[in-house]
């Protein structure tokens, strides 16, 4: 019997109108539970057997190419749902919503970042609404900070998301992708601007505690890395407050073990 969460996935399909733009987002809700993913795969795979509108097939395979993308071995399965999903529905905002989850399937593989950078491009070409290139213009942002030599792209692609989507919510993710890129990429003295930004992201997700975890966990490498250790400590103290609450046991322990060598470097 499917789940509760895999239903709910289920007859949001067969309306024909995934009211998310990028599908409905199921890999997210149940991410890190195996047993809902098998369910969830079940109910898209069920879901194109009864529909016979190529436009609503093409919708569920995007879906389930999303789906797949969060399981590295299955990277394969994504990438073919994502390309079926393009021969079957043709308007130019769903292929630029396909081609922007394509961008970010290969950017996770290093040795075809090319054409993740060109299935980004690709995407902001098909689409027209700002808030949807908004997002394009986030992930095209967090995969240049990862490459030598273009920082400068990086930042004006953070620059032009925000300004293309002002949404709270949105600018937060944001202003975290763009902290997290400074601590992980550059140099300490540029640390200043990515507290700023950890700081703006912590007040427009007040109330997403996943965004604070994050932001809580980037802070602390950031405060560890100027040798400011009891600010750290307190930054990451934060973070696991934030882990445990949706008990994301795992990070709860890699944290407790951190705080305590941080402790002792006091």
């Amino acid at each position: 019997m499917l789940s509760a969460l895999s239903v709910t996935a289920f007859n949001g399909t067969m309306t024909g109108r995934i009211k998310d733009r990028s599908g409905i987002r199921l890999a997210t809700c149940s991410a890190g539970r195996g047993h809902a993913w098998k369910e969830a795969e079940e109910a898209y795979r069920k879901s194109l057997q009864l529909l016979h509108d190529p436009a609503d097939q093409g919708q569920v395979w995007h879906s389930l190419g999303n789906l797949l993308s969060r399981q590295s071995p299955r990277w394969k399965e994504a990438e073919e749902a994502y390309q079926e999903s393009l021969q079957l529905r043709h308007d130019p905002a769903h292929q630029g919503q396909v081609w922007h989850s394509l961008g970010n399937l290969l950017s996770r593989q290093s040795p075809r970042w090319k054409e993740a950078e060109e299935a980004y491009h690709k995407s902001l070409r098909l689409l027209h609404d700002p808030a949807d290139q908004g997002q394009v213009w986030h992930s095209l942002g967090n995969w240049l900070s990862r490459q030598n030599n273009r920082w400068q792209e990086t930042e004006e692609s953070y620059r032009t998301s925000l300004r293309l989507l002002p949404n709270p919510a949105h600018q937060g993710r944001v202003y975290s992708s763009w902290a997290g890129a400074i601590v992980a990429n550059r140099p300490v003295d540029e640390y200043e601007e990515a507290e700023e930004y950890a700081r703006l992201s912590l007040s427009l997700l007040a109330r997403d505690l996943r965004a604070q975890s994050t932001v809580n966990g980037i802070l602390a490498r950031l405060y560890e890395a100027k040798g400011q250790y009891s600010q750290a400590i307190a930054a990451l103290t934060a973070a696991i407050e934030a882990d445990e609450r949706p008990k994301n046991l795992k990070q709860v322990r890699e944290r407790q073990q951190h705080l305590e060598e941080l402790r002792r470097k006091i």
